[in-house]
């Protein structure tokens, strides 16, 4: 061969060489379960993951459903801490070590996890503070989130650093261990109540744009060993609403205790004295028009509430009324931080109709109302005078995800009959009480302006009254829609419309407050807030804001 032909064969033997890629970008999941697998466990989760071929940028870890964590189990460390390093000790959820490279020589890198306040409608964010051996600690926020398919939690970590004091710093490991049981003594992590197999399934992308994906996981046991008794109520009725042919009112809770095995599976049998009315068929959204988000108002014939420990507040949404395969579905839009979306088959049986809600999430619940509307909203139909007679009997047949089952059949409470006064939600004093907020501005300068929020978590709301602060009132020329001004009383009263409301809003504009002097240099100002809900329980709050510049 010619020396031509010599130079040019290895010239191209080089450019391969050059364009073969040393090493892929991989990763590995070598650990990802709790130190005691055993179902509903609050015990510490172990997660490894190892890297190979490149300097890790994003992970994203999918855990497995049921594996969940209590954000409530600690208070929260602020961002302003966060940012200074200073999150209060009993804010800690967890730890981590980082292995990596820096000048060829291997790194331990040792950190601590943080429970941090959320952003926007994400139900619970970590903050991870690294803590390497010289130089600047290196903090890293990852927001959890829920996923509305099977209510599983997924964590990211994003812009994770590859250069440490201007050098190259290539991760080769993370592990992370988040606690079974907080600083505080309350429990943080829980693991699922199903048994079988629990896999954790993490994605990885490096500054290169590599990708790479990866799962591990570990075998759950004992579920059978968790106690199963939830416990069911239903009530119907209401003033005018318990008649033969009448449309009343339907509700029913199911409620369970800590420690329990969660919910799966639910099926409601109605009682031949209650059913769907024929003439509501027509009111069921097409399935089309369901997924754009478009049914017709009349398509929602109720509303459902979920009470979970995980987090401080219920989750709310409206009950839809879809076309199914036979029978339109009953379709639950649980929205929030848990955002959850369940469809209840129905079916008629020779001992009534049978509403099925089948995949609910293994997350544990401490209480789950479904209200249908009753009147001309209503969707059931009485078939006798609800009033006379015995109290027709409910029955509802439970699943667990550890496979347990359980029977409940409860007389329906009835209200509403002979001359009482408004019906009487279930137990009233054990629902969770309406969401007060007051926002101020501009207050120092001597011109306030005022927003009021009511959101009703269960009942609806009738009326609200907001009592100002001595040496606030409303100006002379105030004029509200809506509200009544009782400036002698320093008081605005709110009426709704009938029937009552789920929200309640005022918004006063600068200028239509008067301010003494001496509350311009208030650090906080106090305001009463009197909630009267349609049940007639009344909610008296003291509520505390922020004057504002």
């Amino acid at each position: 061969m010619s020396t031509a032909g010599r130079l040019l064969l290895a010239t191209a033997a080089a450019l391969v060489l050059a364009a073969a890629p040393a090493h892929a970008f991989e990763a590995k999941v070598a650990t990802a379960a709790p130190a005691d697998p055993k179902a509903g466990q609050h015990s510490d989760v172990k997660l490894r993951i190892e890297l190979s071929g490149g300097q890790v940028r994003d992970v994203d870890i999918h855990f497995p459903p049921g594996l969940v964590g209590d954000p409530n189990a600690t208070d929260r460390c602020t961002h302003a801490q966060f940012e200074s390093t200073s999150c209060p000790p009993a804010t800690k959820v967890g730890t981590s070590t980082t292995q990596a490279t820096l000048l060829g020589v291997p790194q331990t890198l040792q950190g601590e996890i943080f429970n941090m306040q959320p952003r926007g409608a994400e139900p619970a964010r970590l903050g991870i503070v690294i803590r390497p051996p010289m130089g600047q600690p290196i903090r890293l926020e990852s927001p959890v989130t829920s996923r509305t398919t099977d209510g599983g939690l997924d964590s990211t970590l994003r812009d994770i650093p590859n250069k440490f004091q201007g050098v190259d710093i290539t991760i080769t490991a993370l592990d992370v261990t988040l606690l079974g049981t907080a600083p505080t003594g309350k429990s943080f992590m829980q693991n699922p109540t199903s048994c079988g197999r629990a896999e954790t399934a993490v994605e990885v992308r490096s500054y290169t744009d590599e990708r790479a994906q990866a799962r591990g996981g570990y075998d759950s046991t004992n579920c059978l060993d968790l106690p199963f008794r939830p416990t069911f109520e239903a009530v119907a009725g209401a003033p005018g609403q318990t008649a033969r042919r009448a449309n009343p009112p339907f509700t029913t809770v199911v409620g369970q205790s800590p420690g329990e095995a969660n919910v799966k599976r639910v099926a409601v049998a109605l009682p031949t004295a209650l059913a769907v009315a024929a003439e509501r068929l027509n009111r069921a959204c097409p399935q089309a028009r369901f997924e754009a988000g478009t049914c017709d108002a009349l398509a929602r014939v109720g509303e459902a509430t979920a009470l979970t420990p995980r987090l401080p507040a219920p989750r709310q949404g409206p009950v839809l009324f879809v076309e199914g395969a036979g029978l339109p579905d009953i379709v639950l839009q649980l929205t929030g931080p848990l955002s959850l979306t369940l469809r209840g088959r129905n079916e008629f049986t020779p001992t009534g109709q049978v509403t099925t809600f089948e995949g609910i999430p293994d997350v544990p619940l401490s209480r789950f109302e479904l209200r249908f509307l009753g009147g001309f909203e209503g969707l059931l139909v009485a078939s006798r005078d609800l009033c006379q007679g015995e109290a027709p009997q409910v029955t509802a047949r439970f699943t667990s995800h550890a496979g347990g089952e359980s029977t409940v059949t409860v007389p329906t409470r009835i209200e509403g009959c002979g001359a009482g006064g408004p019906a009487t939600p279930i137990a009233p004093t054990l629902l969770p009480r309406p969401k007060i907020s007051v926002k101020l501005g501009a207050v120092r300068r001597g011109r306030p302006s005022l927003r009021l929020r009511v959101d009703a978590l269960t009942q609806r709301v009738r009326r609200v009254r907001l009592n100002l602060p001595r040496g606030m009132r409303l100006h002379p020329r105030t004029r509200l829609r809506g509200a009544t001004a009782r400036s002698k009383r320093h008081a605005i009263e709110i009426p709704t419309r009938s029937g009552g409301t789920r929200t309640v809003g005022l918004t006063l504009r600068s200028g239509t407050l008067t301010v003494a002097r001496r509350l311009r240099r208030a650090k906080r100002l106090r305001f009463t807030v009197v909630v009267t809900e349609t049940s007639g329980r009344r909610t008296t709050r003291r509520v505390t804001a922020r004057p504002g510049r």
